[in-house]
């Protein structure tokens, strides 16, 4: 069997140990969180620029590597601004009963958003219960059966003039009757 030309490595040298004296401190207690961005000034200057433009449809993309501190990074160039006292509008879409494919945007003033949805939800649910007791009512049946009545007397007035003007061109009106029609016996 051939013989390495390598020495072998002892086991204590396999891994590098820190001697604890050396740090300048007792506990992590002792120490202050680091409170900025490390490294990616470019990055920094972009998201804080694009923090100081308030207009409308300007966006920030942050991309990167899972686990490099992104969110950490905006929290707390966040935190920094003075924009996390501003509160935005809430923004809801609702229907577009005109064009469904494009619904509307409305704009209510920070916190309403779920008010306004609470009230729709609510409007939604009385809907609900009460529209079918209103085609139940007294008021609606004889509201109904006048409405009924009325167009079965004007389409019998519009139906006798027609006929009358017929005779009277000469021409006589047929009527009918289209249905099921008795077989006798075969």
């Amino acid at each position: 069997m051939k013989k390495s030309s390598f020495e072998e490595v002892p086991i204590d040298k396999l891994r590098w140990h820190c001697d604890e004296k050396s740090l300048g401190f007792e506990s992590t207690e002792e120490l202050k969180a680091c409170t900025q961005v490390i490294g990616q000034r470019r990055g920094v200057d972009a998201l804080r620029l694009g923090l100081d433009i308030d207009s409308p449809g300007y966006n920030i993309f942050v991309s990167g590597l899972v686990g490099t501190g992104r969110k950490t990074a905006i929290n707390c160039i966040l935190d920094s601004t003075e924009r996390i006292n501003k509160v935005p509008d809430d923004k809801l879409y609702v229907n577009n009963f005109k064009n469904p494919d494009s619904p509307r945007l409305l704009g209510l003033p920070a916190g309403q958003g779920r008010k306004f949805k609470r009230n729709m939800d609510s409007f939604v649910e009385h809907l609900v219960k009460n529209i079918p007791k209103a085609f139940e009512s007294e008021s609606y049946k004889r509201k109904r059966k006048e409405v009924v009545e009325n167009l079965n007397n004007r389409r019998r007035e519009l139906l006798q003039n027609f006929e009358k003007e017929v005779s009277q061109k000469g021409f006589a009106l047929i009527q009918v009757e289209i249905g099921p029609f008795l077989q006798g016996p075969q």
